[in-house]
């Protein structure tokens, strides 16, 4: 990796600072006091734009003071390609990603683009952070751990926990397989398979049985089916003379019914031609004095008339004489004597209709010939005296006027009625005369009425009677074509008893449906042998596959072990590691010092076990890490350190070429810095950029410095 230009805008504390890598040449001296932001600029807009993460838990804290929104653009070489990245984020929002490859831009969606740029890295985060940036706290680091845990390290640089993930998950698939074969074989002792050979030679025996049952229960139901149909042959004879019996009877009950009816309508009928004789002679003897009621009507009539006349003449002289008083008493005079002749009438009417009335037949009206109840007759006397009563009220209020005509009558003068005394004598005397004639002529009239409701009471019988006599016409028609009585047979045969056959019938479905079910019971259970069988096969197989998967789990297991594929990992891994740190450590010190790893250890019994001990050779001995001066530390350290950064980037497959030194030389003597700067410069060679962040000065041997605070904008 090369960088070519870091660009920030509202980030940690830079406003906008740019910096064009083209411009020096490495190592890069960057100067500048503590709090100015040397590591945010170089590194962590580097992790930020690389990985979208920093130190801090929150990235809107990276976010300068009031600002909206902060962006970092790192543009770089990386495997001859020219790599772009442009992220930014906006407070409480997403982040913004941008990527573009040799100048074309291949962004897609957030997580999709990030994968892509670690596809192009193939470095994590924590990775990247223990290869290419390196503290002076941590150039001891490693040398400075127990050997257990300088393996550790090397384990969790080397991404190492993956096989102990792995570990764990053959160990869970391993026990639960364990589980489940120890299950499997507790199940396959569970299943029982009998004696199919047995159970054949029962349901052998049961069918031959079923089929010697169903030949004898064919011939029992062929047996009954004859019986059947001779039973029905008889019991359909019995069934026709039974019937021939009952229509007998109900042919008797007929002809005596209509016998019945006969009789009860000629005596109706007999009945009914008396009281039309008897009408008769009653309308006959009212038609002998029909001539002279109507001379004496027309007499009664002309009389009438005359009185009405002679009544109107007095009436003229009273009026005339006595003026407009008299004029109303005459009126009021002549309104009582009408009235009182129609009273009359309508009363003579409304007796007769009454005594009509209770003489009606309750069968039916003799006038409209509908059938006439109690309740019927009832509500017509009601009418009728509603009517009577009327005609009182009216009489009353007559009478009433009568007395008032008499009150003014009396209330005149002796003086003005002695001259009219002889009229009103003669008009009393006349309207005595028209209420005498008129109540004669209401006599006259009523015989009339008599004659006419005694013609129709003869025509309502007739009716009555002539109805009587088609019904009677009719009985007789349907008598005479009534069936004649049949002749009733005789059944010789009786019934034949088929109870024996059918009990013989019962026991036999009876044995049938036990052999069906011994039948079906063996069948089930054959079924069920073979099926368990097929089980007790199948989990056969089943526990043998997984007891193979065991065999391969515990290999497995074994392999992912911290003493499997990880120990062999490392032990292939530390002589490139020793290589690289002696490589570095012979230009530090001159060719003068080399190292060894050695993971053995031989303990006093003559045993041996794993270790991870740092020997140093000084040109005269080997001796311990530890039993070497300060300064000599700091390089063998310091080429560990290096070592385990540039082996872990080509174990990724990628030759990172960045070495960032953050405050290497803070708690270093002067000749401590002077070995770093040499030390800085001796690995030119083995780093493209190499960038060296301090708040010293280190001295003139660097001839790119640069100031943080120039950078800014």
């Amino acid at each position: 990796m090369k960088l070519k230009q870091i660009e920030v805008n509202n980030f940690f504390n830079h406003i906008n600072t740019k910096i064009d890598f083209d411009e020096f040449s490495s190592p890069l001296l960057v100067l500048g006091n503590n709090g100015d932001g040397k590591s945010s600029f170089f590194v962590e807009s580097i992790t930020y734009a690389l990985f979208g993460e920093v130190r801090l838990e929150s990235l809107d804290e990276c976010i300068y003071q009031d600002a909206d929104e902060m962006s970092v653009l790192l543009d770089f070489e990386l495997n001859g390609q020219n790599i772009k990245i442009d992220r930014s984020k906006k407070r409480t929002k997403s982040q913004k990603l941008k990527l573009f490859i040799d100048g074309t831009e291949v962004t897609e969606l957030l997580s999709e683009t990030q994968e892509r740029i670690n596809g192009l890295v193939k470095l994590s985060y924590p990775s990247f952070l223990s290869s290419a940036i390196l503290k002076q706290e941590d150039a001891d680091f490693f040398v400075n751990q127990k050997p257990d845990d300088r393996k550790k390290i090397i384990s969790d640089i080397l991404n190492l926990e993956f096989y102990a993930l792995m570990e764990k998950v053959a160990k869970e698939m391993r026990s639960t397989i364990k589980s489940e074969v120890r299950s499997e074989e507790a199940f396959l002792n569970t299943i029982e398979i009998q004696d199919i050979e047995h159970l054949k030679t029962i349901l052998s025996n049961s069918k031959k049985q079923i089929r010697n049952i169903e030949s004898k229960s064919k011939e029992y139901e062929e047996a009954l089916k004859k019986i059947e149909a001779y039973n029905t042959k008889i019991q359909t004879q019995i069934e026709h003379r039974e019937a021939i019996i009952e229509q007998n009877r109900l042919i008797k009950k007929q002809i005596e019914s209509d016998e019945i009816k006969i009789s009860t309508l000629d005596k109706d009928i007999q009945a009914l031609n008396e009281q039309i004789s008897a009408l008769h002679a009653k309308k006959d003897s009212i038609n002998q004095h029909d001539l002279d009621l109507k001379e004496i009507l027309i007499q009664l009539e002309e009389s009438i008339q005359d009185l009405n006349n002679a009544n109107k003449l007095v009436t003229a002289k009273f009026n005339k004489a006595n003026g407009k008083i008299h004029e109303e008493l005459n009126d009021k005079a002549q309104e009582l004597n009408r009235l009182s002749g129609e009273y009359d009438t309508h009363r003579t009417i409304a007796s007769r209709k009454l005594r009509n009335i209770d003489e009606l037949d309750s069968a039916q009206c003799p006038t409209c010939l509908q059938k006439v109840d109690k309740v019927y007759q009832s509500k017509l006397k009601d009418d009728l005296l509603i009517e009577l009563n009327h005609l009182k009220s009216k009489t009353i209020e007559i009478e009433k006027d009568f007395k008032e005509i008499k009150k003014i009558r009396d209330s005149i003068s002796k003086q003005e009625y002695e001259p009219l005394k002889p009229f009103i004598e003669e008009m009393e005397t006349i309207t005595k005369q028209i209420q005498e004639n008129g109540h004669a002529k209401s006599l006259i009239l009523t015989q009339i009425e008599n004659e006419n409701q005694i013609n129709h009471e003869i025509e309502l019988k007739e009716q009555k009677r002539n109805i009587y006599q088609e019904n009677l016409n009719t009985l007789r028609t349907t008598k005479a074509n009534r069936p004649q009585l049949q002749e009733v047979p005789e059944v010789t045969d009786e019934l034949m008893d088929a109870s024996p056959l059918t009990n013989e019938l019962t026991t036999l479905k009876k044995d049938l449906k036990e052999q069906v079910a011994i039948e079906t019971r063996c069948e089930q259970m054959i079924s069920q042998c073979e099926e368990n069988q097929k089980k007790k096969d199948k989990l056969t197989r089943e526990i043998s596959f997984k007891k193979r998967q065991l065999a391969l789990l515990e290999k497995l297991c074994v392999a992912f072990s911290r003493n499997g594929i990880p120990a062999l990992i490392i032990e292939t891994v530390l002589p490139e590691i020793e290589t690289t740190a002696n490589l570095l450590l012979d230009k530090f010190t001159n060719g003068t010092f080399s190292l060894r790893f050695r993971t053995l250890e031989t303990l006093k019994n003559g045993s041996e076990k794993e270790t991870l001990d740092i020997d140093v050779f000084d040109g005269y001995q080997w001796r311990r890490f530890e039993s070497y001066s300060g300064g000599e530390q700091f390089r063998i350290s310091l080429s560990i350190r290096l070592a385990l950064s540039k082996v872990l980037s080509q174990k990724s497959g990628l030759n990172l070429d960045l070495l960032i030194l953050d405050e290497p030389a803070s708690s270093l003597d002067v000749n401590g810095k002077d070995i770093l700067i040499d030390i800085i410069n001796g690995l030119s060679s083995e780093f493209a950029n190499i960038l060296v962040m301090t708040h010293l000065t280190l001295g003139e041997e660097f001839s790119n410095k640069v100031d943080i605070n120039a950078l800014k904008v």
